[in-house]
Order: structure tokens, then sequence, then C-alpha cells
């Protein structure tokens, strides 16, 4: 049974001394919220806690091997129609840069239909979806087929903690790389084993042109045995903010986007669709803990706009983790329109209802 005395050994273990004076204060309906928020941040490996950069990438990387232009699908339909996939859609984002006060997932699109809906009605009746939302997202989407994103406390910028009103620790979502954690925890995979899934998909919400089961990335995956297949494009001029693919000792990386100096000089994007083996999945939950990411960000507290390193877990990370792996080149008009603000959403708005209008004739 936690108390505050184990709150104490919690923050010295984490080098977080300086709230000790700020946790005796607190009456008891809030110590009593903190002590459950650190109950389940006492379920993580102690380094989630400890600022530290993420290992740098390579500067000797090569361009990325094992691509293809076309899959079989064939035979991504033929594990389709057996039910032998499981997507996973990531809609942890916000719809703030939308300028929408709801889960990025909620945003109406086209013909009132949100990105979540856009995505679902491409998915046939007999498979179903999973879909990793933050604790505050999942309030709203409010669906019975939702895992949970994990938090983590943010930093200020002298590398110390914020309690909020309530006792609490000031936190945010870390990343959908926590994904991994949270399935190992949940026993997913074990169900969707003894269910005979094979392969199981990861994808984004906010990029309505990807099929969730796409046979051509199903092909791919399949008829190579690889262990990690994922959706790439050739980028052009506009492609500023994109993960890219590169190899770095014969091993697939995704290198993200906020490396510019590396990602400028890649040729091809990343949409993050991506297919795993089901064993894949399984040995990299059980065994990996992925790297952090500090990202300079600005949340609220207190009423007012603090600057914040928030720790993020990518899920791109398990690239060169894989034994084997290969990348679909896709074709962009039709393949990467993401959602990421208002600019350009006429555009997309037009390319997903020319979409819709291939598919219905």
């Amino acid at each position: 049974m936690l108390n505050i005395d184990s709150i104490i050994s919690f923050l010295k273990a984490t080098s977080h001394e300086e709230l000790i004076p700020q946790v005796r204060k607190l009456n008891s309906n809030k110590l009593q919220n903190l002590i459950n928020q650190i109950f389940q941040f006492q379920k993580r490996p102690l380094h989630h806690f400890k600022y530290c950069l993420p290992p740098l990438t390579p500067s000797s990387i090569n361009p990325p091997s094992s691509l293809f232009r076309e899959g079989d699908p064939l035979i991504g339909n033929e594990a389709i129609k057996n039910g032998k996939v499981h997507a996973i859609i990531l809609a942890g984002g916000s719809g703030s840069r939308l300028k929408f006060d709801k889960p990025k997932a909620l945003f109406p699109l086209f013909q009132d239909k949100t990105l979540l809906q856009l995505l679902e009605e491409q998915v046939p009746s007999h498979l179903d979806l999973t879909i990793l939302a933050t604790q505050e997202g999942a309030k709203q989407i409010n669906r019975s087929d939702m895992i949970i994103q994990s938090e983590l406390p943010y930093l200020t910028h002298d590398y110390k903690w914020k309690l909020n009103h309530d006792g609490t620790l000031l936190c945010g979502p870390d990343g959908n790389g926590a994904l991994l954690h949270i399935l190992k925890d949940s026993g997913k995979i074990e169900l969707w084993k003894k269910q005979g899934i094979e392969t199981v998909i990861i994808l984004n919400v906010d990029n309505p042109l990807l099929p969730p089961y796409d046979p051509h990335l199903l092909g791919v995956h399949l008829s190579n045995r690889f262990e990690l297949t994922v959706k790439g494009y050739a980028k052009d001029e506009s492609d500023k903010k994109v993960g890219s693919f590169a190899t770095y000792q014969d091993k697939l990386h995704i290198i993200d986007y906020n490396d510019s100096d590396i990602v400028n000089s890649l040729k091809y994007g990343n949409t993050n669709h991506m297919c795993l083996s089901i064993d894949f999945l399984e040995r990299i939950c059980s065994k990996v803990n992925l790297p952090f990411h500090w990202v300079n960000k600005t949340t609220h507290f207190n009423g007012e706009d603090l600057p914040i390193f928030k720790g993020e877990q990518f899920i791109t990370d398990i690239a060169p983790l894989a034994k084997s792996s290969g990348i679909l080149i896709c074709d962009k008009k039709s393949s990467f329109s993401p959602v990421k603000s208002q600019e350009g959403i006429d555009q997309i708005r037009a390319r997903v209802k020319n979409l819709l209008n291939l598919r219905n004739s």
C-alpha cells in the first residue's frame, strides 16, 4: 500500500526531491490523487522518468534497401479473407493545430465524416480494429475497442516536475511507442495469437487515404516473410517535416523529421503504415524499451503557457530491431495526405472525394 513515505522514496529515486516540501503540505484528497498516479508510474522502468537524450543517429547512413514498387494483392487479400490480420489505429493526436477542440480522430473531414470514420469504412465487415487513444481523448471517442495511452510527467526547462492544483503531477501522453508496453500489459498479443492473427498492421488516424487493410502492403510483407514492412513514397520539395528511411549497419532506420539535417538528404518518406509479424511484435513487447525523444512543447499550467520538455517514445524506432524488413513505395497523391493543420485541408478533401468516387464507381 502506497503512502507518503512511498511517494518521497519515488521522488528521490527519480531525482525530484524539490517536490517533497509541497507533497508534505497536500491534504488527504490531493495526496490520494498523487498516490493513485504514482501507483501507475511504478509499473514503468525507472529510466522512463529521467531526462536523457535518445541515441544519436549515426551520420554514416545509406539509402534504404529492399524497396518494392508493388505487392501481390492476391496474397494480401487471402490473409484478409481468412482473418489473419489485425489493425491498430494510432489516434492519440489532439485537434489543436486544426483549431478543433476535440481529438483529431473526431475531426469532420468530408461530408461530416470524421477521420476515424473514413478509415473504418475501409475495413472489411469481418475484421476488427484496435484504437490507441490518450486518456483525455478516450473519454470523447468513447468506444469499447480502445486501448489507453499512458502518460509521463512533463519537465520544465530546468528539468523539474510540477504539481497541479489537485496534487497530481503535470503530465502528458508519452508517444505512440508506448504501444509496446500497453500491449504487453493488456494481454492483447496472446489473445490475437489464439485467434489466429499472424500480422498486425499499425497506421495513423490522420491519413484518410490509407486503407487500414492494404492487400498490396500485406502482399509484400507475407510473400517475403518480413518481420516488418512499411509503406513509403518518393518525397518532393513540400516534404520538410516527414520521417524518412535510411539504413545503418544493414538495418532499416526511420529517421524522425526533427533530424532535419539528415532527413532532407533522404529520398523516401514514411507514411507510418506498417505490417509486423505477430512474433516480431511479441518479441519486442517483451524485451524492448524504446528510447525517449525529448521534444520542446508549450503547455497550459496555472493559467499560463509553460515551456516544457515532453518525453515521447516513437513506434518508428522499432525498425532496426526487425531481423528482416522491406519498404513498399507507393504513389504519394493517392496514399499520403496527412491531416496536420488547416493548411492544405481543401486539397486533402478533394483527394478524399476522388477516392470515394473511385471506390463507389
